[in-house]
């Protein structure tokens, strides 16, 4: 198991992961916001970001145990591209592959 800190700031949380699922140079590139993260960067209400995610009308979160965790590369690909419900935007971003 590794631990890893994701990043600077108020959505730091300090968690493990299974190293077998990223090389290292990808596992400390990364940066996992927690929801209040979220909320700061979409500018809305914590409680938006959950009914937005079980609607799947955003990226999946990571579940880390207890944690919940979205990556933020992909949040911001997400939001470049329009915030598209995320079932359409999926097709967009394998057919770009």
């Amino acid at each position: 198991m590794i631990w890893r800190v994701a990043g600077a700031g108020p959505a730091d949380r300090m968690f493990r992961i299974r190293s077998g699922k990223m090389d290292n140079d990808q596992l400390f590139q990364e940066r996992m916001l927690d929801v209040q993260g979220v909320a700061e960067l979409l500018a809305c209400s914590t409680r938006h970001i959950y009914r937005l995610a079980d609607s799947g009308r955003m990226p999946r979160p990571v579940r880390l145990g207890r944690l919940v965790r979205w990556r933020q590369r992909e949040l911001e690909g997400w939001i470049e591209d329009g915030c598209p419900k995320v079932r359409s935007w999926a097709r967009v971003e394998k057919s770009h592959l």
